[in-house]
């Protein structure tokens, strides 16, 4: 059972401290631990919520998750490029020396030149 995918949905509906399904088959025997601001409604909400749930078809991934992971992931890789794009000289040497300490000193060279023109390139086409 996906005890997380329980947990997310009724946390979304009421504020809990916890989710405990010892018996996936048997639904006597899970728990909500709320915390103590949840109201009556609130309660009863995350009560239709386990009523509802439905173990089976919860196995299947829910492709809103999937697509919050994935606009995570890419607020994650845009927030990276974003930190590039905004390197100074010294951070650009300071990289290339540490990922290409194996190279000579003129292919370091030579890369760090490449990063900056690659940067200013990239900050005309992207700001």
């Amino acid at each position: 059972m996906d005890i997380e995918n329980l947990h997310r949905r009724i946390k979304a509906v009421a504020p809990i401290d916890g989710v405990s399904a010892p018996d996936p088959a048997d639904k006597s025997t899970w728990r909500v631990d709320f915390k103590d601001e949840a109201t009556q409604q609130e309660r009863d909400a995350a009560q239709g919520v386990v009523d509802a749930f439905d173990v089976a078809a919860a196995e299947l991934p829910d492709p809103r998750i999937a697509l919050d992971e994935q606009e995570a992931a890419q607020a994650k890789i845009d927030a990276q490029i974003q930190a590039d794009l905004n390197m100074t000289p010294a951070e650009v040497n300071s990289t290339v020396d540490t990922l290409f300490a194996g190279f000579t000193g003129p292919q370091r060279t030579f890369l760090k030149r490449l990063v900056r023109m690659v940067l200013a390139a990239a900050r005309k086409v992207l700001r």
